[in-house]
Parts: structure tokens; sequence; C-alpha cells
């Protein structure tokens, strides 16, 4: 009866956001790159089994399967000879996971929730293990995994505050779909009593840590630094803030900061990062019309470098912002229906980290920061005067970085608690 529920919702829904999602495609391009390949369930026919052992792992978009990456390349070192399929949702996530984890067989979007498609790929596939990274569970994904006997693994798990209180409107469904999964492997102890508070089966929850602090972070040596210092257009004079991740109206209210700050500090440059590429135009029109000097990463015959800001309108090149830069703000923190995106990235770099008030997205990693001194939360109204007093002092700075690097030294360790306690009786196990 609940399969049958949940089957006519999704059809209804799907009915539904078809003119919306075509709408999106006709006007801005949007789900054009990855719609057809959901509906169609492309890629998934060229895919043999055989007799080798098949690892199906899913992250949604790009902070997702980064997250999950070590765990499937150290899957594919110890078993070369299974198969490992990685999908995502959206196209960013599955760039990163043709860049991060290239050692897969396969990479393909994951078909939309439909019984019919999802029964046929799983008796194709017959998947050993499906690894899921973070969240976005589907009922018929997970069901029709299990019918074809499955393990199902949840690492990195976390529940918002928000999606607590929209699956306790459908407990009964959630309880059903979530009942299917034989491991959770959660970021903290905040996570785990909402999972309990759901009514999760208390054994099959534990709390390992953050995969975000287990990531292994590219880091560019000296003359890879000089390079892309020349090719953002920034001289050793200039003094660096990458805003990363934004989403609107985080510039808008960073770039009426700035008019003022730059009075103050000439010297300073600032790496503009939108979280979105469809927020690339738009940003650009923003800072047209606030005239403020800029030129676009994208763009190679602006060889200007006495601009205020470099509109960085490409993906996976943040993290090398932040090796270039003096401090880093995370976005998403100044939008309330975001919560924030990874606090933790610049302090790999040791680079002195804040952001807003809105961070539920990152449960205990303001607190965490907070305890080693490692980053600072402004709100708006105190926005320009505490970046103007962090900007000023160097030394605070500095201590900030270094306060940063020790805490990621220090909280290192999820990735291995995750694989012992999910491949705890398989030859994998580490």
């Amino acid at each position: 009866m609940i399969a049958l529920l949940y089957e006519i919702l999704l059809w209804i829904g799907g009915i539904l956001i078809l003119p919306k999602t075509f709408t999106q495609y006709m006007q801005t391009g949007r789900h054009g790159g990855n719609f057809l390949p959901r509906v169609i369930a492309q890629g998934f026919p060229q895919i043999e089994k055989g007799n080798k052992k098949l690892y199906w792992i899913h992250g949604v978009s790009v902070g997702e399967i980064k997250a999950i990456s070590a765990l499937g390349n150290r899957i594919k070192k110890i078993h070369p000879d299974c198969i490992i399929v990685v999908s995502t949702v959206t196209e960013t996530g599955q760039e990163e996971a043709k860049r991060c984890l290239a050692s897969a067989d396969y990479h393909v979007y994951l078909p939309f929730d439909y019984r019919f498609l999802m029964k046929r790929i799983m008796k194709r596939l017959r998947p050993d293990w499906v690894i899921l990274s973070e969240g976005d569970l589907w009922y018929n994904f997970l069901r029709c995994a299990k019918d074809q006997g499955a393990k199902i693994a949840v690492l990195n798990a976390k529940l918002s505050e928000r999606s607590l209180n929209r699956f306790k409107k459908v407990k009964f469904l959630a309880l059903k779909m979530y009942s299917l999964v034989d491991f959770f492997c959660i970021q903290n102890e905040v996570y785990l009593e909402r999972f309990i508070g759901l009514g999760l089966d208390p054994q099959k929850l534990h709390v390992t840590g953050n995969l975000k602090l287990d990531e292994v972070y590219p880091e560019l040596d000296e003359s890879e630094r000089s390079e892309w210092r020349q090719r953002l257009g920034i001289k050793e004079s200039d003094l660096v803030l990458t805003c990363g991740s934004t989403h609107e109206p985080e510039e808008k209210y960073f770039l009426e900061s700035l008019e003022v700050l730059w009075k103050q500090f000439p010297q300073l440059k600032v790496l503009l990062v939108p979280r979105h590429p469809l927020r690339f135009p738009v940003v650009a029109k923003l800072l047209e019309e606030k005239k403020i000097p800029f030129r676009k990463y994208s763009d190679e015959s602006d060889t200007n470098m006495d601009v205020r800001v470099i509109l960085v309108d490409a993906m996976g090149i943040l993290r090398h912002c932040y090796q270039l830069s003096d401090l880093a703000f995370v976005g998403g923190t100044y939008n309330k229906s975001v919560g924030g995106h990874n606090l933790l990235e610049p302090c790999f770099y040791g680079i002195p980290v804040f952001f807003g008030p809105y961070t539920y997205s990152q449960p205990g990693m303001p607190e965490l920061l907070d305890s080693y001194g490692a980053g600072e939360r402004y709100s708006l109204e105190d926005l320009k005067e505490k970046l103007s007093n962090l900007l000023e002092n160097q030394v605070q700075r500095n201590e900030m970085g270094s306060s940063g690097k020790r805490l990621m030294e220090e909280n290192r360790g999820a990735l291995d608690k995750s694989w012992n306690l999910i491949f705890q009786n398989e030859e994998l196990k580490a």
C-alpha cells in the first residue's frame, strides 16, 4: 500500500514539475545536461557486471561527491577487479565525479525514481553495495537494490531540522524507506539525536565523524601558485579575500561593505566565486551596475591586473583561490534558505575563515571552528567593522590560519571508522 501511494505521488509530482523544468531549460539552459539522461537511464545499458562485485556510489552534487571520493578510490585500489558505478543528480556533480573519482568504471546520472525504471536497472546491475553520501535517499532506488541483495550504507549521514520536520509529516513512509538502510555513518551527535527522534533503529546508527575532514585537498606548489596568481591577476602587494560559494544576495551585501573598505584598504583584491554557474552573468551585471572595476576569469584576453574584483566564472578552482588568499568567506551563510557550505575548506590551507549567521546546514562546524579559534561568525550589521579589523590585523589572521590547520589535523579519522564499520565482515576491511 505504501509503495503504491509513493508511486502515485511520484507520477503526480513528475507531471506537475515537467512544465517548470521545460520552461527553465528553454529560458536558461538549466537541466539541459541531466534531465534526459535521468529519464531514459542513459549509460546503464552499457554496464556489464558478470561475476564481479559491483559498488554503486551516489552523491547529489559536488560536495557530496568530494566527501565520498576517498572511499570509492580506496575500494578500487584494494579491489581493482570490482566495478564501481558513480551516480549524481547535478551536472556539476557529474563533472566532479569524473575528476575526483576517475578510477570508477562508469559515471551516470541517477534515474528518476520510478519503480519500473529502477527495477529494470537493479536486475541488470545486481549491486553488492549501494553507498550514498550524506542523503538523497529514494524509496524505489533502495527497495529495488535490496530486492537484488544489496547492502546499503549512508556515509557522512546528516538530517537537517527542516528535513526532520518534513519527514515527521510522512513518518510512515520515511521509516519504511530508512528501514532499507543497513548502516548509517553519521557526522555528529546532533544528527544522531535527530535520526533517533524520527524513530530509526538505534543499532543501525553510528557516529563516525565528518568525511570532509578526511578529504585529500589538492595543494599548489610554488611554481603553480605563481602561475595561478598571474592567471587571476593577483599582484604581490594585493591583500586577497576569497568569497566562496556565494548565493544571492550575498554578493550585494559584500559589495556594499567593500565599497567602504576599499577606501581603507586600496590593495584589497576580491576573488568572487558564485556557487552556481547560472549566476555568473547575474553577478557580472551587478558589478557593472555598481561600476566596480572587475574582470572575468574566463576572459583570457583581459589582462588588466588593476581591478578590484575577479569574477571566477568557472567551476573546480575554488580551492586554488583559497590557497592564494589572506582570508576567506564561505557563502550560503547570509542566505537563510541555504544555511552554509563547507566551512572547513579554507582551514586545510591555513586560511582564516569567517561566515554569516545561517549555518544550520553545517551543524557543529561553527562551534568546532570557535573552539580552535580558527573562524569567526559576523552578523550583517557587524560585517564592515569586523572585516576591517581582521584585514588590519595580520597577527590575528596568522593565528587563525595556524589554528585551522591544527583543527584539520586533529579531527581526522571518519573515513577509517566508516570503512571498518560497513566492511567489517568483508575482505575489504582496512
